[in-house]
């Protein structure tokens, strides 16, 4: 549990690549977006493992292209990938997260703002 609440990947779990993409909606404010994360696993011996993840409403979570169990801790702020019983992972993985979420004005994460142009806010 002290993995969960301290929210920070194992010494033995390294990501090396990122690759995001988002798409917002200026008509309603929301997003979808996707993310690849790159993950060297070093003889990871587990269940599970947590990444943050701020209000997002998470839809599918995979592990080199194969769909893995994961649930949401919204009072940790944690995506928690779980593969139900331990798993010994060594070597290079790719996880892919799909996701939406809502632009708002809190100034965290993928965030609205506006400005003023010619006495217009925009």
């Amino acid at each position: 549990m002290s993995l969960l609440i301290k929210g920070r990947l194992p010494k033995n779990i390294y990501p090396t690549h990122y690759d995001l993409h988002v798409i917002p909606n200026f008509t309603d404010f929301t997003f979808t977006g996707s993310v690849v994360i790159g993950i060297t696993f070093d003889k990871f011996v587990g269940s599970e493992f947590a990444l943050h993840s701020k209000e997002l409403h998470i839809s599918n979570v995979d592990i080199d292209f194969v769909k893995t169990n994961f649930r949401l801790d919204e009072e940790n702020e944690l995506l928690i990938v779980d593969f139900k019983e331990p798993k010994k992972l060594n070597g290079y993985y790719v996880l892919a997260v799909s996701f939406t979420g809502t632009l708002n004005s809190d100034l965290k994460g993928f965030y609205k703002s506006t400005y003023m142009q010619d006495g217009v806010e925009k």
